[in-house]
């Protein structure tokens, strides 16, 4: 089991967080998948997926996001993510 694993499990078990509860009962990594949200390496597209969702539960942009959270990855993969052409971001939101 990967650390990042850990940490979402301990994260899930201890805050008993929804938004990871039911990430995990629809698959997201497998829809992810599906819409071509894949990476080599580096954070998982599930974490960077998981924190744009924190940062439209909290309201806020990517840079306050940055600056007050500690789970917070650099600026530069998240704008990555939103640029990648391959990621198809329409998919993911109207997914069946």
């Amino acid at each position: 089991m990967s650390y990042e694993n850990i940490i979402t499990d301990e994260v899930s078990s201890r805050l008993k967080n929804p938004i990871i509860k039911v990430l995990r009962d629809i698959k997201i990594d497998k829809i992810l998948k599906k819409s071509n949200f894949v990476k080599k390496d580096g954070a998982t597209t599930s974490t960077i997926l998981l924190h744009f969702i924190f940062m439209i539960v909290i309201n806020k942009k990517i840079s306050e996001f940055i600056k007050y959270s500690k789970e917070s990855l650099t600026k530069d993969v998240y704008y990555r993510a939103l640029k990648n052409s391959k990621y198809n971001w329409q998919k993911i939101s109207t997914y069946n």
